[in-house]
């Protein structure tokens, strides 16, 4: 009976600090909460401020640099639509006029063909040089074939071997020489020439 007694004592005054205790560890628990929730805030309000500040030096400075940039350069270039507009007009009509030249020195090129054709002899043979001037250095060896295009007499045979060159090219000093090329058709006697200049440098 004593026992009971006792022990219904005891525990009557341990559990008053155990409430104590557990009351206590729930305020600090709260505390930390509120201290995490308030930092949190915090954080948050400086990172939307940052956000609206950065907005508004975008807004305020980025778009009239852009506008300012785009009407000096406008200034700058002293061009606006209508000059735009004269511009190309007058790009395109330099381009129709170097269109209208190239034609014309186009038929006159062809019109030059046709009078050589029309005044050729078709008895005589076919001589045409790759060149009409080159330029050799000092002590370069010369080839007179290699710059020979056709050489055909009147029925399309070659004539490489009916060639005649009216001097030896001497390429030990520097000077001009003009090589005469003739070739004389083995059918009807006729023959053709083609002069090339050789300028021989140092």
């Amino acid at each position: 009976m004593f026992a009971s007694i006792f022990t219904e004592t005891a525990e009557k005054q341990r559990n008053p600090k155990k409430e104590e205790w557990r009351r206590g560890r729930s305020a600090r628990r709260t505390d930390h909460m509120n201290i995490f929730a308030t930092r949190i805030v915090k954080w948050l309000v400086a990172i939307i401020a940052v956000i609206n500040i950065v907005a508004m030096m975008v807004f305020q400075y980025g778009l009239p640099s852009l506008v300012v940039s785009a009407e000096e350069s406008a200034e700058a270039t002293g061009t606006d639509e209508m000059g735009t507009i004269e511009t190309v007009q007058q790009e395109t009509a330099a381009k129709e006029a170097e269109i209208a030249q190239a034609a014309l020195a186009r038929e006159e090129i062809e019109e030059e063909a046709e009078e050589e054709e029309e005044e050729r002899d078709p008895d005589a043979p076919i001589l045409e040089l790759t060149d009409d001037h080159i330029y050799l250095r000092v002590g370069e060896r010369f080839n007179y074939m290699s710059y020979i295009e056709t050489m055909e007499d009147v029925d399309g045979s070659d004539l490489s071997h009916y060639i005649y060159l009216d001097r030896d090219v001497d390429t030990s000093e520097p000077g001009e020489i003009d090589l005469t090329y003739r070739i004389t058709s083995t059918i009807t006697g006729k023959s053709d020439s083609k002069v090339l200049k050789i300028t021989i440098q140092e």
